[in-house]
């Protein structure tokens, strides 16, 4: 479904997207977990508030690293429209310090044990901390580090939630 989803979805965006993954149809993403166990719950609710969250500083690291090629493109993105950086910085640290109590939800809703809470800990202050040092110190790399931080971030968040469920 993400591969026909993306296909139909994407090409079909308007150009003008100041606010990026705002925008997006995200009700499909954790429909596995529905699918699964046969009904919508709160723990179907958690894992999609993670993914939710989540996307926003991944996606502003990426439109932060590449807004002039947006730009060149005639694709407003918030970097663009704002090239001070100022709104795109709080941003990327605001969805940062939010996936923190996200993260640790799943062990607080008895999803998860102490391995998932203490991984979730590490992630969750990895993104944090790259999202202060992009916000601080407004350099590329910084926004490289968000984004290298939410590309580890997810899938190892998952796999921990998966190993200590």
């Amino acid at each position: 479904t993400r591969g026909a989803k993306g296909m139909t979805l994407t090409p079909n965006r308007p150009v003008c997207q100041p606010y990026g993954p705002w925008d997006r149809n995200q009700s499909g993403e954790d429909s596995g977990f529905a699918a699964a166990s046969g009904h919508l719950n709160y723990d179907a609710g958690i894992l999609f508030a993670i993914l939710f969250v989540w996307q926003f500083p991944h996606f502003y690291a990426i439109a932060w690293m590449y807004r002039e090629d947006y730009a060149k493109a005639g694709i407003r993105m918030l970097p663009v429209v704002e090239p001070d950086l100022d709104s795109t910085a709080r941003r990327i640290l605001w969805f940062s310090f939010a996936l923190v109590p996200l993260s640790l939800a799943p062990t607080f809703m008895a999803m998860a044990g102490t391995v998932y809470l203490i991984g979730a800990v590490l992630l969750s202050s990895f993104v944090v901390y790259a999202g202060l040092e992009a916000a601080t110190m407004r350099t590329l790399g910084g926004a490289r580090k968000v984004l290298l931080a939410s590309i580890v971030y997810l899938p190892v968040l998952y796999g921990l939630l998966a190993f200590d469920s």
